[in-house]
């Protein structure tokens, strides 16, 4: 499978982009969570095919908006690794966030494994559910 990494879209004029970030904030903000993420976590082999990954360092509080993605299409990460997300965050066009961050909500582990190129208006990362 090849993956294809579109070039970031000509930027708007700034009106524009003024207006799509505004519609973003308000989207986040009809179902905000707050997630820290945690930044710099070694991944340890499981024995299994798998891995864990180590607590890194936690970095200041953001909030999202996290989106189901029921029998999402497969993907490929920067590794080559194949990944079906399991949900989508967007976020403000600067959130701290980076691949391999990995964060716990309602007692829930996840790590990131895809963030588009295109931060002009939002922030769309694929994180996975790691137990």
């Amino acid at each position: 499978m090849t993956v294809t990494i579109p070039d970031p879209p000509p930027q708007s004029n700034q009106r524009e982009l003024e207006v799509m970030r505004k519609q973003t904030r308000e989207f986040i903000a009809h179902n905000p969570v707050t997630i820290t993420f945690s930044r710099g976590g070694i991944k340890i082999a499981d024995g299994a095919g798998g891995y864990t990954t180590t607590v890194g360092t936690p970095i200041d509080p953001q909030t999202f908006r996290i989106i189901p993605q029921s029998g999402a299409n497969a993907t490929r990460n920067v590794d080559g690794e194949e990944v079906r997300p399991d949900y989508v965050l967007i976020g403000e066009w600067d959130a701290d966030i980076t691949m391999d961050d990995s964060f716990t909500l309602d007692g829930r582990n996840f790590d990131v494994v895809f963030i588009r190129l295109d931060r002009s208006y939002e922030t769309w990362a694929e994180v996975m559910y790691r137990g």
